[in-house]
């Protein structure tokens, strides 16, 4: 069988096929291409392709332990399902074929595996999730329950091997010299370089990265995120500052969190299954990184994310000691086409520029509340 990178969304398979110098006609596309991947020629695919369906088993091996309700066809599961490996371009008997050719000796061992409904047993296995689960055996709402209510500063509800391992496999490098941006809200004057950074400590107040009195520099990515993001009233004007990077830095980006692909786990201590059984927990985690905070909101909806913050903040480099990550990333939910920055150590940016905006128009989207 041959394919193009075309027909995946996964960017590690479509890295490992545009290496390839063949060129041929795919048969899914119809489309020429100077790198495409022949199943007859090529088993660049085949390993990382059986690691992923290892992960899986038979419901005909399973006997009465599971609930088979919960099972589905790997060729559902692997295009939609719980991965978005495959581009929509490809039906799911195209997907069924792929899988069947880039693993012929697998497909002519276990058949079963490519033809039944399939389960990740260890979605289910209590004993394993305590162990390998980031929350354990206990849900989203025990865990925000207990560090608001019972216990704010030691949770024994969160298993941090496992957010260590999570981080390492989601991380984003800056170079010195990027530029972020952060806006106050001024008069027709730009406010002065100096007063743009972070708040003085006596003034620092809760925020989704940090507790009251820890200071923490908010950026965004793009002026536009920025104005958004100081939430301005009609004619207000804005100071955005341009902040400079002034050295290399590594931070824990939960933009991707929740998307790593499951051909990465040969490396940073994360198996394949951990990620499988923790990635609802990953779409929560990324979910309230992203959550807009409402002025009469409780500042105690920031505890949850502060204490995952916290602790990314206490990781440190196991020979130099020194801490691995400067700071978080996150989607902006006042700004669809940019994201925030949230660093550790103020210093690390420079403010090195400012330029007053006025807001001239509000637009307001707004919905009906399901009752």
């Amino acid at each position: 069988m041959k394919f193009c990178s075309q027909c995946f969304n996964d960017t590690d398979i479509k890295s490992i096929i545009e290496t390839i110098n063949n060129q041929d006609i795919c048969d899914i596309t119809g489309t020429s291409s100077a790198h495409i991947y022949d199943t007859d020629k090529h088993k660049l695919l085949t390993g990382n392709f059986e690691l992923l369906l290892n992960t899986y088993t038979p419901i005909s091996e399973l006997g009465d332990k599971f609930d088979k309700a919960n099972a589905v066809k790997l060729k559902y599961d692997l295009s939609g399902g719980s991965w978005d490996i495959f581009n929509p371009v490809c039906k799911h008997t195209d997907v069924y074929n792929i899988l069947k050719n880039v693993c012929s000796e697998k497909y002519n061992e276990a058949r079963e595996l490519f033809d039944e409904d399939v389960i990740i047993q260890e979605v289910y296995d209590v004993a394993y999730n305590k162990e390998h689960s980031l929350l354990k055996n206990y849900t989203w709402e025990d865990f925000t329950y207990s560090l608001k209510h019972n216990n704010r500063f030691h949770s024994s509800h969160l298993n941090l091997k496992i957010l260590e391992k999570i981080c390492a496999t989601s991380i984003n490098k800056h170079k010195k010299g990027e530029k972020f941006y952060r806006g106050r809200i001024s008069q027709q004057d730009a406010l002065p370089k100096e007063e743009m950074g972070a708040p003085p400590i006596p003034l620092t107040a809760d925020g989704r990265v940090n507790s009251a009195g820890i200071q923490c520099l908010y950026l965004s990515s793009d002026i536009k995120t920025t104005i958004n993001e100081v939430r301005a009233g009609i004619f207000d004007y804005i100071t955005v500052g341009t902040f400079e990077l002034l050295e290399d830095i590594t931070v824990v980006d939960f933009r991707i969190v929740n998307k790593i692909s499951p051909f990465i786990f040969d490396a940073n201590g994360l198996d394949l299954t951990e990620y499988v059984i923790n990635r609802h927990f990953l779409n929560k985690i990324n979910d309230e990184m992203g959550k807009s905070i409402r002025k009469n909101d409780s500042k105690l909806d920031y505890v949850p994310t502060q204490y995952i913050c916290d602790y990314i903040k206490s990781i440190c480099d196991k020979k130099s000691l020194t801490p691995q990550y400067m700071g978080v990333e996150y989607n902006s939910t006042l700004c669809n086409e940019g994201y925030n920055l949230a660093i550790f150590k103020p210093e690390l940016f420079e403010c090195v520029d400012t330029k007053v905006y006025q807001v001239k128009s509000l637009e307001y989207n707004t919905k009906p509340k399901i009752t």
